[in-house]
């Protein structure tokens, strides 16, 4: 990892309509709290700057986030452009702060702090790390920032992964379990 860059920030982002699974997913209640708000939990056990990618259905998710007093809010007018607008948005924001970027996403809630914590560890070392699970890779990343330029040209709904296919990965299993449709909830 490049000396100068010693800060990490983390992304999550929250800016999709839900369109599969009908309402606001992400406030949607598992075990008793908001979906999103088991992804901030666990995230902030790293005690790391922590952003919150809004878009459709901001003002649903920022009244559910009122409790998180140290947590950015930042509303992506370009969320009809796909999830691609949101990675830009958060690789712009560390190449600006000159830090790594840990890069999450609000339906995953099952991964835990330390799951974080092991792909933090990893990319460390000094090179961006994907998670990997049923034989795929996916968020959450942990992006060294001399990676982040590579993010800026994605479009529509190209995720991260496309740029980087043959990047390091480590199992996180917690990952593969998504929520994209209420029947999500019961498997």
């Amino acid at each position: 990892m490049d000396p100068k860059i010693s800060k990490t920030i983390v992304f999550i982002l929250a800016a999709g309509q839900s369109k599969r699974f009908g309402v606001c997913k992400q406030v949607s209640i598992i075990n008793g709290r908001p979906m999103i708000h088991w992804v901030i939990d666990a995230v902030s056990e790293l005690n790391l700057e922590t952003f919150v990618v809004t878009g459709a259905n901001a003002d649903q998710l920022k009244s559910s986030l009122t409790k998180y007093k140290s947590l950015h809010i930042c509303l992506n007018n370009n969320y009809k452009l796909g999830i691609s607008s949101s990675i830009i948005l958060a690789a712009q924001k560390a190449l600006s702060l000159k830090s790594n970027l840990l890069l999450t996403f609000a339906d995953i809630p099952f991964v835990t702090a330390s799951d974080y914590q092991k792909i933090m560890t990893a990319g460390e070392r000094g090179e961006t790390i994907f998670s990997n699970f049923t034989n795929t890779i996916g968020p959450p990343v942990f992006f060294i920032n001399k990676d982040l330029k590579h993010l800026l040209d994605l479009k529509g709904d190209q995720g991260a992964k496309i740029k980087f296919l043959s990047a390091k990965s480590i199992n996180i299993e917690n990952a593969a379990r998504d929520i994209d449709y209420k029947t999500n909830f019961f498997n």
